[in-house]
């Protein structure tokens, strides 16, 4: 999780401890799918790395300039994959992968599937919402969908993965 303050985060709490809990479990099964290496932490480690450039991509896809609602109908997501690594690592870069960045179209997605989807779009709305409280020079928030691609080409995304992750816009 990414929040533009502590204030936000404070808020935000009774969420991100379920989300703290989900995470744990989340790291168990991603790390067992790779025969118990650190995979997950090489992950988040990659994610944290390139957050600034994940928010670019996301800026450019939804050209919020010439469209302002375009966070309420487009994400961004990318697949990154695992090339291996030794564990204690800091070169994050040499043990992932970008497989596909591309644009996600989230009206399809809740027309096709509204139960997995809504309560996404709900969360991005409410976190847009707290945090336009405390900043009111933010925009709003908007979304991207990491999926980490397994050895066997399967995609770990939904369910218990926490695939995605909220970022912040500035006007």
């Amino acid at each position: 999780m990414h929040y533009c303050s502590k204030e936000c985060q404070k808020n935000d709490w009774p969420n991100h401890q379920k989300a703290c809990k989900e995470m744990a479990h989340e790291r168990d099964i991603v790390n067992a799918q790779f025969n118990g290496e650190c995979v997950y932490q090489y992950f988040c480690r990659w994610i944290q790395r390139h957050w600034p450039t994940l928010i670019d991509a996301l800026l450019a896809i939804l050209d919020i300039s010439t469209n302002p609602t375009a966070h309420e109908k487009r994400a961004l997501q990318v697949m990154v994959s695992y090339k291996g690594g030794n564990a204690g690592s800091t070169d994050v870069a040499s043990c992932m992968e970008v497989q596909m960045v591309s644009p996600f179209d989230l009206e399809r997605a809740i027309r096709n599937e509204p139960a997995r989807y809504e309560p996404l779009l709900a969360y991005r709305k409410r976190l847009g919402e707290d945090v336009k409280r405390v900043r009111p020079s933010t925009y709003d928030a908007g979304i991207i969908f990491i999926a980490l691609v397994t050895p066997e080409g399967e995609c770990i995304t939904g369910g218990s993965m926490r695939s995605w992750r909220s970022c912040l816009v500035e006007s």
